[in-house]
Parts: structure tokens; C-alpha cells; sequence
């Protein structure tokens, strides 16, 4: 063979090996998604893409997306803007606050990337899928991180083992990333300028501000006193970790207020909020209309929380003259007073109150469980699933096992036991202690002390919680044991709340996800969707911008890949100056 013949043929073997391994390099940066992902905005409304794939990636293929809610269209940077929309995390897991931004780290090495944010309602700790994270902006925090834009827009990305990887095959509710920017679904494509509405689970409050307004009057409806005393304490037993309440207590005036207030302190319930309830009197008449009034003030002034409500324990009668609208201030500010009845006469001036503001009526005057009964008020307060509660006696010699069953496909779930007892003095119950431990349905025992990443534990002298993220499927079990306790045993009332399940992991190509029953709509993922010829889909399935409202022109733009172990310190948010009080008519 010729020499030139030969000098060609390795050439062509060189150029050959060449595209192997380019291909082969391709192949290892391809993007890898271990979970499903929502569409990161909350459900029922469209954003538009506008920009993209952009931004250094592991493959240099771009690694972002930029999207822009429906009011942002032809906003400048430097006007103010602020969204009625939010941006929502695409699925649970851990926060990082990074200046300009948020990520998401999801575990295994995999997070999500949220860029251009303001008003941020979260800084650190877990969020659950669809929580609201923030609003879409520009570079609130300043020209840092080589953050850099033209109009406020939600930059998202993803990150996998600490690079920021290519966003096309990404896949979002089915709709998988194209090297063109475009989304493709089941042949339907979306383009620059066309909109995505989301399916992401409801968003639901984690925390709420409640005003306690407590019934002091002397009448003798049966035993009210105590019946009103053993409502409130349930009702701080069943308040979440991060819950605040304030007690107003009344009969013909309003003689005690104590404002709101951490519910729980260093391990244990705020003894102040015990302290006021446990030493509310019974005398005077009762004017409902200066108890009620006297808590839509406290709310309004002091009230911070996304949940706000008052719970109005009560029985219900009023001793003065025409009872009228004292809820009209709670009805004009869409805020719900639900209400407790504790004794026979009044119940239906309590149904009236609840019912013109959009609360819940509950009779104690029938057997009921009390504990149970206020854990589910406080989950209907924050708008979650109350899930299973039961009350238990705890032994010193006989350890009890209390379970629950877990769905597959959770995105966490919150196990809880409290032993405050509702019907005594808190200085009683703080002489009992409950050993409590978390089996899992593979039979590993989860303790207070126990440490994990997964894994969040509050501890106190009368209760005990476990938060798990993506819980094993199965049975758990808390086992309690009085560690404390008379020979009658610890009355323990133990729950179980979940959070909306997560989109299924994307199927691989050919292959059809699996269903599973959920409580939330599931996301069809579809790898091996093509697409077709069509630039924006048809109107019955997204929505276009109209053509008053011009695409911002979004320019590329480079964010730092932050480190996993580093996470900044969150920065607090303002609290808003309190309105005026009104003052409370004379009887």
C-alpha cells in the first residue's frame, strides 16, 4: 500500500476514534434526573418560556431555562415589580440560600436551581413539593454571583454531584427539554413565547398564628371552666413547632390578653401560654361581642403567619343585648373563627360565627377525643391532611406500640406525641416522662437522638416529633414507654401527617411509568417524546402570550455552582408595622 494511502487511512481512523470518543464523552455529561420534577410555579397558571438552553453546563449545552410569569411581560428590572405569582419548589427536599437565588438539594447529589428570586418565604430547612419558595426579580441582592439580567424571569436549572449539568432531557410533568429550548409532550411542542401551566401540588401554610379566646364567665352551664381550660391546653399540645398563639380571655370585658407567642420555647411549651390558661377564673356575664372583637384585633396587629384564625372556646351565650355582627371584622379581612362549644345554651350563636367566616363548629358537648379533636383544628388551620391520631396509655413495665401505614410515594411524613393532659394543670403533666422511638417498616428504631440527613426531631418535656423526608412504604410504629408515670399509665396522643407525594422518577425510554394511588395528581413523565413541526402548541393546551405583551429579552447569563457543605446564613424578613386597634364598644 502506498505510503499516502496509508497516511490517509490513519487519519480517517484518528477522525473515527475521535467521534467514538466525543460521543462516548457526550454520553457521560448526558443529564441524569432521579426524580420526577413539577413544573416549578403554582398550579393553574401559565408562564412563558423565554429564553434558553443558556448558561455554563457540564456538556456545554446550556444548563438553564428562563420562564416569566403572566404580569411580568415588558417589565424593566429597575421598576419595582413585584408578582402576585410564586415560584414553587419542583420537588422536596433541603434548602441553600445563595444570593439572587434558592436551590433545592433533592439527595443522591441531585438539586434544583431557582434564580432571580425576591421576597424569599424560605431560607433554609425542608420544603415539601409545590411549597412556595419566592418572586421572580432580578438581581435583588446585587450584581453578585455574576448574576445579571434585563426583566424579572425565574433562571432554573439543575445541578448533579456539584456541576451544573445541560437542561436538555430534563423532564418536567412530561415536558422534556430539547437542545432547541423547546418542550416536547406526547408530540405537542413548546417553543420561545409559548406558555406551560403547571400541575404542582397545593400550596399549604406550615405554620400559623391562632388567637385563643377563652369564655371566663361564672354562669353554670355544667362544668364550662374546666371544659374551656382542657380545650385550650389540647390545643397548645397540637400546635406545630413553629406555631405562634396568643389567649384573650373575656366575660363582660376583656381582662387578660397575652399576645402571640412561640408556642414552643427550649423543650418545652411556653409556660407563660400555660401559665395564663391555667389561672383564667369564671366570673361575670358574658359579652361574646368584646371577646371575639378583642381577638380579630390581636390578629390583625401582631398576626405575621400565612395561616391566621381565631378559635373561639366558648359556650356560646351571650347576657347582654342584641348579639349582632361581632365577626364582621374577621368576614372583611377573610380571616376564620372557628368555635368550640364547652356547654349547653349557645350553640348556635357559635355555628353563626363560624359559619359567616368561613370556621369550623365543633360540640364538645358530645364524647369526643379532645386531643384528636384539636390536631385535626390545627391541620385544617394550616390546610393539610389531619391523617390518623389515637390516644394511648404508656406503662413504666409495658411499652406500647402505636402504627401507622405509609403509602409509597411520600414526600414526608411527620410522626408526633404529646402527653400534656388537657384535663389537669400543666404542672402535672410535667411530672410524667414518655420514652418515645420511631420503628420503621424495615425495622430500624429511630430515637431522639438519632442523627440524619433525612431525619428532623423536636424534643421537649411533653412531646416528642419525628419529620421524615421520602418515608419507606409500610407500617411504622412509635413505641412509648413511661419512663415517669403512675400505675395507671400516661395518656399519649400520637398522629401521623403526611405531605402530597412527589411526580413518579421519568421512565426510561420505551417504557411506561407505573401508577401508583396518590393523593395528589402525578406528573407523566415521557423521555422518548420527539418533536414534531409545530413552534407553540394548540390553545387547548398552553397558553400564548398575547401580542401587547412582548417578550422580555433575556440575556445569557453565568451562576456560580455553589458548593454542597456551604449554606449561608438566612436573612430575616421585615415584620410589617401593626394597624391601629379599634376599640371595643361599651355593652
Amino acid at each position: 500500500m502506498p505510503r499516502s494511502y496509508r497516511l490517509l487511512l490513519c487519519a480517517l481512523l484518528a477522525i473515527t476514534a475521535g467521534l467514538i470518543a466525543l460521543q462516548n464523552d457526550e454520553s457521560a455529561h448526558a443529564s441524569q434526573q432521579p426524580i420526577g420534577l413539577w413544573l416549578p410555579w403554582e398550579a393553574g397558571t401559565a408562564w412563558r418560556v423565554t429564553f434558553g438552553p443558556h448558561g455554563t453546563s457540564s456538556d456545554g449545552s446550556g444548563s438553564a431555562l428562563d420562564f416569566q410569569p403572566p404580569d411580568a411581560g415588558g417589565v424593566a428590572c429597575d421598576s419595582g415589580f413585584s408578582s402576585k405569582y410564586w415560584v414553587v419548589a419542583a420537588a422536596s427536599g433541603r434548602v441553600i440560600d445563595l444570593p439572587n437565588a434558592l436551590e433545592v438539594d433533592h439527595g443522591g447529589g441531585f438539586r434544583t436551581g431557582y434564580m432571580h428570586l425576591q421576597e424569599k418565604l424560605v431560607t433554609s430547612g425542608e420544603v415539601i413539593a409545590g411549597e412556595r419558595l419566592g418572586k421572580v426579580s432580578c438581581c435583588p441582592d446585587g450584581p453578585v454571583g455574576n448574576c445579571w439580567a434585563t426583566a424579572p424571569h425565574l433562571h432554573f436549572y439543575t445541578v448533579l454531584q456539584g456541576a451544573k449539568q445541560g437542561i436538555a432531557g430534563i423532564n418536567l410533568e412530561g415536558w422534556v427539554v430539547q437542545q432547541d429550548g423547546c418542550l416536547v409532550r406526547n408530540g405537542e411542542s413548546v417553543c420561545v413565547g409559548g406558555g406551560l401551566a403547571s400541575n404542582a401540588p397545593a400550596h399549604a401554610p406550615q405554620n400559623a398564628d391562632v388567637v385563643l379566646v377563652l369564655d371566663a364567665t361564672g354562669d353554670a352551664n355544667g362544668d364550662p371552666q374546666r371544659a374551656r381550660l382542657a380545650t385550650a391546653r389540647a390545643y397548645l399540645a397540637a400546635a406545630g413547632p413553629d406555631d405562634r398563639v396568643g389567649i384573650v380571655t373575656y366575660n363582660s370585658l376583656v381582662h387578660g390578653v397575652t399576645h402571640l407567642r412561640d408556642v414552643t420555647g427550649e423543650h418545652e411549651i411556653d409556660p407563660t401560654l400555660l401559665h395564663q390558661i391555667d389561672t383564667v377564673g369564671a366570673d361575670g356575664l358574658s359579652d361574646l361581642r368584646v371577646g371575639v372583637r378583642a381577638g380579630c384585633r390581636e390578629l390583625l396587629q401582631l398576626g405575621k403567619a400565612e395561616a391566621k384564625a381565631a378559635v373561639l372556646i366558648s359556650d356560646g351565650i351571650h347576657d347582654f343585648r342584641r348579639l349582632g355582627q361581632p365577626q364582621s371584622c374577621f368576614k372583611q379581612h377573610h380571616l376564620p373563627v372557628h368555635t368550640v362549644a364547652v356547654g349547653p345554651g349557645g350553640e348556635e350563636n357559635l355555628k353563626q360565627i363560624s359559619r359567616d367566616t368561613g370556621g369550623q363548629f365543633i360540640n364538645l358537648n358530645e364524647p369526643k377525643d379532645l386531643s384528636c379533636e384539636m390536631h385535626r383544628l390545627r391541620m385544617l388551620i394550616v390546610e393539610r391532611e389531619a391523617g390518623d391520631c389515637r390516644t394511648e396509655a404508656a406503662f413504666v413495665d409495658k411499652p406500647a406500640r402505636v402504627s401507622f401505614e405509609i403509602r409509597a410515594g411520600q414526600a414526608e411524613a411527620t410522626f408526633s406525641a404529646t402527653w400534656l393532659r388537657p384535663d389537669v394543670p400543666s404542672a402535672v403533666s410535667d411530672k410524667a416522662r414518655v420514652d418515645v422511638k420511631l420503628v420503621s417498616p424495615s425495622g430500624r428504631t429511630i430515637a431522639p437522638a438519632t442523627e440524619r440527613a433525612d431525619l428532623k426531631s423536636d424534643s421537649g418535656n411533653t412531646y416528642q416529633s419525628f419529620s421524615l423526608l421520602s418515608p419507606e412504604a409500610g407500617t411504622w410504629s412509635l413505641r412509648l414507654t413511661g419512663k415517669e408515670a403512675p400505675p395507671q399509665g400516661v395518656a399519649v396522643t400520637v398522629s401521623v401527617a403526611t405531605s402530597a407525594a412527589r411526580p413518579l422518577p421519568p421512565a426510561p425510554p420505551g417504557e411506561q411509568p407505573t401508577a401508583t394511588p396518590e393523593q395528589t395528581p402525578t406528573p407523566s413523565p415521557s423521555e422518548s417524546a420527539t418533536p414534531t413541526t409545530t413552534p407553540s402548541p394548540p390553545p387547548s393546551q398552553t397558553t400564548t402570550p398575547t401580542p401587547q405583551t412582548p417578550t422580555p429579552e433575556s440575556t445569557p447569563e453565568l451562576t456560580p455552582a455553589p458548593t454542597v457543605a456551604a449554606t449561608p446564613t438566612p436573612t430575616p424578613e421585615p415584620t410589617p408595622a401593626p394597624p391601629t386597634p379599634e376599640p371595643s364598644p361599651p355593652p
